[in-house]
């Protein structure tokens, strides 16, 4: 069995950090060159092979449907994976064998990773420029919050990027429509007292990062749009809400666009 290559390397570490990837998204994050059919069918033998070694966990379900073929496929990383990147990612955590999840948890890993790859799709066309993102934990924030207390701002993704010579810095919440707009209104509120401790801004040159709520359809658009704009001020400033297909533009600085996207989706 061969070791796994550079290439293979970067595909077990981005698993790693997504937690679930589909291969289509897979294929548009690490194989770039030639030709359509070509970079499927080398991404399809990649992740066959490391599969089959024992790196990769293939889910029994397909994103799509089985019409969706082998693109539709959901890999996480199996346990000899698990070995190889968990010392570096995620120190102290153990290896263990991939074991079945609930679905909503999938598609939420998905919804993620299609925003992450929509951005280095973007960075590889120079549509931006000194991108980086921290998935989970890493975009996590330990802060005191009222009396002291110990508390944890658990956004899904941090995004820092350059457009125009312009620095943009994001947290993205990747709603799924599955919390309660009581949960929606306290996670606003806790942005709000994190905001406060001057933390963050300490780290960025006096800037608060804005935060998305990435979201399935314009109906749930307009429902965290209602909700979020009941809370204090600099909440109207801070936060934005676009739908799934308008959120990677919004990012990326593209106002325009993303509200276009935004239009296009069913209610």
């Amino acid at each position: 069995m061969a070791e796994p290559s550079k290439r293979d390397l970067a595909v077990l570490r981005d698993v790693g950090r997504l937690g679930h990837a589909s291969a289509d998204q897979l294929r548009r994050l690490h194989f770039a060159e030639g030709s359509e059919v070509g970079r499927r069918r080398r991404a399809q033998a990649v992740l066959r092979r490391l599969s089959e070694d024992g790196y990769l966990h293939r889910l029994p379900r397909r994103v799509g449907g089985s019409g969706s073929g082998s693109a539709g496929f959901v890999y996480c990383l199996g346990y000899r994976g698990q070995r190889l990147v968990f010392p570096a990612l995620f120190p102290g955590r153990r290896a263990r064998t991939p074991e079945e999840v609930g679905t909503s948890f999938v598609g939420h890993s998905l919804a993620v990773a299609e925003l992450v790859a929509a951005l280095v799709e973007a960075e590889r066309e120079e549509r931006c420029s000194g991108m980086a993102l921290e998935t989970e934990p890493s975009c996590w924030r330990d802060y005191l919050g009222l009396h002291g207390a110990k508390r944890s701002l658990r956004p899904d993704l941090g995004v820092r990027l350059s457009v125009g010579g312009q620095q943009l810095v994001w947290f993205v919440e990747v709603d799924r429509g599955t919390e309660g707009l009581r949960r929606i209104r306290a996670k606003g509120r806790q942005y709000l007292e994190y905001w406060r401790t001057g933390q963050e801004q300490q780290q960025l040159g006096g800037v608060f990062p804005k935060v998305l709520w990435s979201v399935p359809d314009r109906r749930r658009k307009e429902l965290l749009l209602r909700t979020l704009a009941e809370l204090p001020p600099p909440g109207s400033e801070m936060f934005e809400v676009r739908t799934a297909k308008g959120s990677a533009s919004l990012l990326l600085g593209d106002e325009m666009e993303a509200n276009e996207g935004t239009e296009g989706d069913e209610a």
